[in-house]
């Protein structure tokens, strides 16, 4: 008999033993989908097999993450396990079993994932109060990111039921009580997490709460705690902008700006300097100074500094080998990122691997010429899902051939298919998975990378934020369609910034902006990102025998889980690599004329 044949009932899950499982991770509730798997696997091996699948449906349930409360991932790489997925039976099982739990974590979880179901209001609040209780359980400073995402979960909640309800006063209280008692001394991130919850639900004191994140971020400058001391900067700038106190919120930025200033000096004061480290760390605080008015003398006095710093550097430079076992890969990747902090595993992540090479593809399609001429020569149609024509190149001739003809470049970018392939799958997800169970990756680091990176406009630092931030959390289809667009912004933005036209004459006179595949194989494009990185984005954005991802998502030719591909997971992490290396090195000042 079939599972769907014999459905879990409310009984089942009552006495499956739920009770000792959740003592020994009381306190620890990221561990109850192991523990509860652990229960499952036990219990059917030991012929116990209802009792076991009642354990695997509470291990499914607390595999949800609460800050998205539905998890999408690339198809082969994990279980795929979202609110919609459960059946009925199991849904019907979980309402019946819910009174009859005391444990506030797996109330919560019940409550939560009955509301995304069933739309019932009361086990919303239910959900809301068990996550307080939940929260308040497991707070500590220290160890502050349980009960943090609790509050932050409670009070989002209260705010979809209604702001102008008791509950939503209550969970609002609640946590500024939190950052009040803290005081900004705590010696973690609690404080700097729990101001944001409420900035985002656009709610306490700007002034005073500014004045506790200042205090926190000179605690930790006074502690050299430099990453800590961004964060709250950034927390107070945060708070004057809800304020609307723009000058008090650049001086924010400015603190935020010097951090990497105090971090520099203790790099080059250590008894083995690192200057490699002090030049970047000098580069990323005169990135953010650049957008920031009034900051002209400091970048004047920083600017011979970074100069000094880079000569020093030299000495220090080795090159690298690029040897990789493929058989290896992915868990090379993780082994590579395991163990880092986060401010050195999110610009691992952005290096984790090169852009495609324009001279290696070049090299690649000459090599299958020559070795396979007969299967060249004839034209290539491509079709889409519909099998409607695409794209078509002419025969190649392997004689005459050249990197410029447009069918030896289709060629280029059909093989390039294949790198972003291995680098996705190799690379890049492991390693951003290996990052995620290792840290809690917030909005505001985004934010941050986006005020130091000279790729970004100012004013599109958000934009950028929340695009990169979509992608982390394996949200493609947000970051798709808010990188694109300002992709080509920031690339027409430098032609503009640089006096260079963006606009060409049409067929009847008026001036009509240029084509982003235009755009980037633009000498000046070139120049500023190099000739790999025009490759890459020309592939993946405009080319036909690409991805042209630019049109289909303009067009609204995408479908939802066209965006759950390599495509669109390698164009998030290009972007996220390009915002790096634009923070690392920003392009130089234009040549005089």
């Amino acid at each position: 008999m079939s599972a769907l044949d014999d459905p879990l009932t409310s009984a089942d899950l009552e006495k499956c033993g739920y009770q000792e499982i959740l003592k020994k991770a009381a306190l620890q509730p990221e561990f109850l989908a192991s523990r509860f798997h652990e229960g499952a696997t036990k219990a059917t091996s030991g012929g116990e097999a209802r009792r076991g699948r009642a354990l695997a449906l509470l291990t499914d349930l607390c595999s949800i993450p609460l800050r998205q409360f539905e998890s999408d991932s690339p198809a082969g790489t994990r279980p795929l396990v979202t609110v919609d997925s459960f059946e009925r039976s199991a849904v019907e099982a979980l309402k019946g079993f819910l009174p009859s739990v005391e444990d506030p974590e797996l109330t919560a979880r019940i409550a939560d994932f009955l509301w995304h179901r069933e739309r019932d209001f009361k086990m919303a609040e239910k959900a809301v109060d068990a996550y307080l209780t939940s929260a308040a359980r497991l707070e500590d400073p220290e160890h502050w990111l349980g009960c943090a995402e609790r509050w932050k979960r409670a009070l989002k909640l209260a705010q979809t039921l209604g702001r102008s309800r008791p509950l939503f006063d209550r969970c609002v209280g609640i946590v500024q009580d939190v950052v009040d008692r803290l005081d900004g001394e705590d010696p973690r991130f609690l404080s700097a997490s729990l101001m944001e919850v409420l900035q985002e639900s656009g709610t306490g004191d700007p002034v005073r709460y500014a004045a506790i994140a200042a205090k926190a971020a000179r605690l930790a400058e006074a502690s050299k705690d430099f990453h800590r001391a961004r964060w709250y900067w950034g927390v107070q700038a945060g708070w004057h902008r809800l304020g609307r106190n723009n000058d008090a919120r650049v001086a924010a930025d400015v603190m935020f700006a010097e951090t990497f200033i105090q971090e520099a000096d203790e790099q080059v004061s250590k008894e083995n300097p690192s200057y490699v480290a002090a030049a970047q760390l000098l580069r990323l605080a005169l990135n953010c100074l650049r957008k920031l008015p009034g900051t002209r003398d400091q970048i004047a006095n920083l600017e011979p500094r970074l100069r000094e710093y880079e000569r020093k550097s030299l000495d220090e430079l080795r090159p690298i080998g690029p040897d990789f076992d493929p058989s290896e890969l992915a868990e090379k990747a993780r082994s590579a990122m395991r163990g880092k902090p986060l401010s050195e595993a999110l610009p691992l992540l952005a290096a984790i691997v090169r852009p495609q090479s324009f001279s290696f593809h070049q090299e690649l399609v000459e090599q299958a010429m020559k070795s396979s001429p007969v299967h060249h020569i004839f034209p290539l149609t491509l079709l889409n899902a519909e099998g409607a024509a695409i794209a078509q190149r002419s025969g190649l001739n392997s004689d005459t051939a050249k990197a410029e003809d447009p069918a030896f470049r289709a060629e280029m970018f059909r093989d390039m298919r294949l790198g972003h392939a291995v680098s996705v799958f190799g690379f890049i997800y492991p390693a951003k998975q290996q990052l995620l169970d290792e840290h809690d990756v917030r909005l505001a680091d985004f934010r941050h990378l986006a005020l130091c990176s000279s790729f970004v406009p100012p004013g599109r630092e958000e934009i950028f934020a929340r695009g990169l931030f979509a992608g982390m959390t394996d949200d493609y289809l947000t970051a798709a369609h808010l990188l694109v667009p300002q992709v080509e912004n920031a690339i027409r933005y430098r032609h503009q910034a640089e006096g260079k036209s963006t606009t060409k004459p049409n067929r009847q006179g008026f001036d009509e902006e240029k084509d982003l595949g235009d755009l980037l194989w633009d000498p000046f494009t070139r120049k500023v990102l190099g000739t790999d990185l025009c490759f890459d984005l020309t592939g993946l954005l405009t080319h036909r025998f690409g991805y042209n991802m630019r049109n289909f998502l303009a067009h609204g030719l995408l479908r939802t889980e066209d965006f759950q591909t390599v495509p669109t997971i390698y164009f998030w992490w290009l972007c996220l690599h390009i915002c790096y290396l634009m923070a690392v090195n920003p392009p130089t000042e234009p040549e005089a004329a």
